[in-house]
């Protein structure tokens, strides 16, 4: 009995999460099944009953009842958006048109491949920074609440005079020891209203062009966004799409304000006869003009996915190696920043023992 509750509890918190990892499995799994030449009610069926994770079993089980109903396979996963997001959706959707699924599957596959590389990159570059940063924070403000107001407590007893460095460092230890507590339920507000203006349409926008203008980070950020733009585009493209369909699917998929800004320009002009080059030159906040000189070598040659296919790879080996390097850019900054503030504190508390000795020494 007891065996049955545990295996019911990780049962239940395995179907709650399908992972990305899941995801590729699934997609992969069914792109080759449906290659072989087996129905996509087969397919899914089959996925559902060879997984061992439950999470795979319980998404095959709601697609493969939803397709013995008579629905497409891009309806059903609508039907289960914990599952799968607009852009699954889409996708397939443009598949099942263009009667290219299986590609679209290996696509998707290989795209959430690429999303788990990059964030485990980017979660390895940055992990020791983020670590070193909130122990320094923790560990300073820990300083100037308990440790610095008991050492300059020691001072009151004598007449000297102080440096000006360490009036400085006493008039801020003061303070955040005064009101430690209303600096804490600040810093909550400010979070929580921080949380909420960029939860509206206008501060994502916000955000998003604060992180695009981020030294360094930024970089990485444009390229990562550039990078999926083109490479969906590319699919789009090569599944017999024009380009004002692409580009409606690519506004359901790209979420970035900034993203979905340019699109419509794009959107307009190429109704309008233009280039896609042409309304994207005005966009070099997120589009690096480099990429733009190959996307209108595509146009104008009439091969734009082969174009797309260079702008992919070259910015990607930018990107991947931008990662590598990113940590050992801001692990430097951080260890000069927190040695600035440590060397700050270390010269204002010596600063006070040489006038206390001094003033001793006057008096003796």
């Amino acid at each position: 009995m007891f065996d049955q509750i545990i295996l019911r509890f990780i049962n239940s918190r395995d179907v709650s999460s399908f992972s990305t990892k899941d995801k590729i499995f699934f997609f992969k799994e069914l792109a080759y099944l449906l290659d072989g030449g087996v129905s996509i009610v087969e397919a899914i069926q089959t996925i559902g009953d060879t997984s061992p994770n439950f999470a795979v079993k319980k998404v095959s089980a709601n697609l493969y009842d939803n397709l013995k109903a008579g629905e497409s396979l891009s309806r059903g996963m609508m039907r289960h958006p914990q599952y799968f997001d607009d852009s699954d959706v889409n996708v397939i959707r443009s598949g099942e048109g263009s009667g290219e699924v299986v590609s679209v599957l290996r696509f998707l596959s290989e795209e959430y491949e690429f999303l788990s590389t990059i964030k485990g990159k980017y979660t390895s570059a940055m992990i020791y920074p983020v670590i070193l940063l909130t122990l320094s924070i923790v560990a300073v403000f820990f300083l100037f609440i308990y440790a610095l107001p008991q050492i300059f407590s020691l001072v009151e007893d004598f007449d000297v005079v102080i440096p000006w460095y360490t009036q400085a460092i006493m008039s801020m230890t003061n303070f955040i020891s005064n009101n430690a507590q209303w600096i804490i339920i600040t810093f909550m507000l400010f979070v929580v209203a921080a949380v909420l203006f960029f939860s509206t349409d206008f501060g994502k926008k916000k955000r998003y062009e604060f992180i695009l203008d981020a030294p360094a980070f930024g970089k990485m950020v444009k390229y990562y966004h550039m990078i999926r733009f083109f490479r969906y585009m590319r699919l789009l493209l090569q599944s017999g799409m024009n380009y004002v369909e692409v580009l409606q699917f690519m506004k359901t998929i790209m979420k970035v304000p900034q993203y979905q800004d340019m699109i419509d320009d794009v959107l307009k002009g190429v109704k309008k006869g233009e280039t896609m080059y042409q309304n994207m030159s005005f966009h070099t906040n997120i589009i690096p003009a480099d990429s733009l000189l190959l996307l209108k070598v595509g146009e104008s040659t009439a091969n734009l996915p082969a174009a797309i296919t260079n702008i992919v790879t070259l910015y990607q080996q930018d990107l991947e190696k931008g990662l590598n390097d990113l940590g050992k850019v801001i692990e430097p900054i951080l260890i000069i920043f927190v040695g600035f503030v440590i060397m700050m504190i270390v010269v204002s508390v010596f600063g006070m023992i040489g006038s206390v000795i001094d003033s001793a020494s006057l008096g003796g």
